[in-house]
């Protein structure tokens, strides 16, 4: 049996923390985005500019990717196929242990995700900002 294991993502594993990160958001942005825009999008890249603050969950293989650091938490992508299974709860738990205040931002649209970190403790702050018609970045935090 395998265990659950958190490290903090370095130039050897960052190859596949890109993975994890690029096939769960373009999952979870397929309803937001254009596929020309999904298909575009340099996650790696993107992924790269965290990367002091990032970690991946393994469990027997890589699953999960996020980022946190004090006064911030996001990025928190579980592979598709490894959703649903108390993964994501795992990469808050960590976060919050190791972290006081966190912060971070979520689609109004990404209800999973919102139910998730409302039973971790977090709060909508107020700070909403609209990216389109029906679409809200919303602001929580969660403060230990």
């Amino acid at each position: 049996k395998s265990y659950m294991k958190i490290e903090q993502v370095n130039e050897e594993t960052f190859p596949q923390a890109a993975q994890i990160y690029t096939a769960s958001w373009r999952e979870s942005h397929a309803h937001v985005c254009t596929p020309e825009f999904l298909q575009s999008r340099d996650c790696a890249g993107y992924l790269r500019g965290r990367l002091g603050a990032l970690y991946m969950l393994t469990d027997g293989a890589p699953v999960g990717v996020f980022s946190a650091q004090e006064g911030a938490f996001g990025d928190m992508y579980i592979h598709p196929d490894q959703q649903g299974k108390g993964y994501g709860t795992e990469c808050v738990r960590f976060a919050k242990e190791k972290y006081r205040n966190l912060r971070l931002i979520v689609l109004s649209t990404n209800q999973r995700a919102i139910h998730l970190y409302q039973k971790m403790g977090f709060r909508f702050t107020g700070n909403d900002r609209k990216v389109r018609s029906g679409l809200y970045e919303r602001e929580m935090l969660y403060t230990g």
